[in-house]
């Protein structure tokens, strides 16, 4: 089966128009009239209605599909989902898509998205987790895929353990559990509810007594205004890690060879770069020689997890670190490897089992120079001419652009060369990594 998804976008203004209408008039019925015609409110809706489609268009389907080829005779299952926008993608390339959601106004919006968008093979349910699950095990029985998009986060601890253990005894041999957009406790920051440091680290208790110093005035008031804040804490949002699923499947050595895709896939890498956080975390795991897989140590946990595998999971990502330089011409800014002018390089080792190798470079201004892989064999792997990437870059780059090389085999080591001819272009190096 084909994996250009171009197809797949939603771009038709009118059928934006029309999943708009029916969006405003079920989940956003009682919102502020004035917020709901303002461009904050106006963007908003778009990123509900299109954005959050597209990209699981673009990022997420190229990623599945590396797991496989084709999928037009599986049935989903979704948990949690919200006003459509992910079932109605799997819809596309599914046979069916089964989708609860305890959110009345959620499900009426999502209904009305799949109509419009003619789906008639998407099933949705007003239904808590547990009910929805107790249903599909009577009927479906059965699923290929389940979908935990955005929702564990959501979800107390009981309901977490509950959820994962038997949304997975629903799986067939060989099907797939996708968790995507969950926050990790693990990383410093909380970017999903509290914006603030260290606070998905917090026990419960102490987290909502620090509520109050929350730069969003609405989430602390929230609590305050709950006759159960705890719940409503759990309800808006608490960090996820390697814990939960390690409770409630198997252990992490079972984890790590289940896990066949993870978020230093390129796709994804391509849709959430690095951050010097995950690196550290990611380090200390390695440090430690503990056995965490590297799928949790993103900040947004994004894994595929396959019931029963053939093979033995997904082969790690290993960073890499210089071992072999040309000191006068780098830079390092605690984030880039900068090859300052034309002649400079940097090399790398490889691990003896390296197979491929992602690269992560940055759009910078600077960075215009003309970047040149090599194997220590001599061949070229890669070789990007950063000015013109720069012109061309896609509105979607966030800032850095990641590529995937097939290394030939026996390569122990690659270099990076600024190989310009103007001798103040530069190279600005993000991340390596093979596998």
């Amino acid at each position: 089966m084909t994996t250009n998804f171009d197809h797949f976008y939603l771009t038709d203004p009118a059928l934006i128009e029309e999943i708009k209408q029916g969006f405003v008039g079920t989940y956003l019925r009682y919102a502020d009239p004035a917020w709901v015609s303002s461009e904050a409110g106006q963007a908003e809706i778009h990123r509900e209605i299109a954005d959050k489609y597209n990209q699981c268009v673009r990022y997420i389907f190229p990623w599945l599909y590396t797991t496989g080829d084709d999928f037009r005779d599986k049935v989903v299952m979704e948990i949690g989902c919200g006003t459509g926008s992910k079932a109605a993608a799997f819809a596309q390339i599914c046979q069916t898509v089964y989708g609860c959601d305890y959110s009345g106004p959620h499900v009426e919006a999502a209904r009305l998205r799949t109509q419009a968008m003619g789906l008639q093979n998407v099933h949705l349910f007003h239904l808590p987790d547990g009910e929805f699950l107790e249903q599909m095990e009577q009927t479906v029985k059965r699923v290929d895929i389940v979908l935990l998009y955005a929702v564990l986060e959501h979800l107390t601890l009981e309901e977490r353990l509950s959820t994962l253990r038997r949304a997975w005894g629903l799986l067939r041999e060989g099907g797939l559990m996708l968790i995507a957009e969950t926050p990790n406790r693990l990383l410093p920051w909380d970017y999903h509810t509290s914006r603030l440091p260290f606070f998905n680290m917090l026990p419960d208790d102490l987290a909502l007594l620090y509520a109050d110093k929350s730069p969003r005035p609405y989430f602390a008031e929230a609590l305050r205004q709950s006759a159960d804040p705890h719940e409503s804490l759990a309800r808006q949002g608490r960090g996820v890690s390697y814990h939960e699923f390690e409770l409630a499947l198997g252990d992490l050595d079972f984890l790590g060879r289940s896990i066949v895709a993870d978020s230093y896939d390129v796709n994804i890498l391509n849709f959430e770069t690095i951050s010097p956080d995950e690196l550290i975390l990611k380090d200390f795991i390695r440090r430690e020689k503990l056995v965490i897989p590297p799928a949790f140590t993103r900040y947004w946990l994004k894994l595929i997890l396959q019931k029963q595998p053939a093979g033995e999971g997904q082969p790690l990502a290993v960073p890499l670190t210089p071992t072999l330089l040309d000191s006068a011409g780098l830079a390092y800014d605690g984030e880039y490897t900068i090859l300052t002018r034309a002649g400079s390089w940097v090399s790398y080792g490889l691990p003896p089992t390296a197979r491929e190798l992602v690269l992560g470079i940055n759009r910078h201004p600077h960075n215009n120079g003309l970047c040149r892989i090599e194997s220590d064999q001599g061949q070229t792997l890669l070789e990007l001419d950063l000015y013109q990437i720069e012109q061309e870059a896609s509105p979607h780059w966030h800032g850095d652009q990641y590529f995937r090389l097939e290394l030939p085999a026996d390569t122990t080591r690659v270099t990076a060369t600024n190989h310009s001819t103007q001798a103040e272009r530069q190279v600005w190096l993000k991340y390596l990594h093979s596998r």
